[in-house]
């Protein structure tokens, strides 16, 4: 049975979504006397962008494992695919920035 949230596309912005929303609670929750601006700049300038890239998808899997257990797979599928894309920026940040 198809149901209204098993979508490929559905999966993937929710795979994008997430990990900007770990960002902005990183930010929220451990930083407290910096602008977000000030913070993406000093993240830039100490190289650390792959890293904080890293830790940010990490939330993907918990909702990639809420997709599968709610048997949503087309979703499912969308936020591996959306994991793997913000890898590939992670890889490409990490060796060439």
């Amino acid at each position: 049975m198809k149901t209204k949230l098993d979508n490929l596309w559905l999966g993937f912005i929710f795979g994008l979504i997430v990990p900007i929303i770990s960002v902005c609670g990183f930010f929220f929750l451990f930083i407290d006397n910096m602008t977000i601006r000030e913070f993406f700049t000093r993240v830039v300038v100490i190289r650390l962008i792959s890293q904080l890239i890293s830790v940010c998808i990490i939330p993907n899997l918990l909702l990639f494992f809420v997709f599968i257990w709610t048997n949503r797979l087309l979703s499912a599928r969308g936020v591996l695919m959306a994991t793997l894309f913000s890898g590939v920026i992670m890889l490409i940040t990490k060796f060439i920035i």
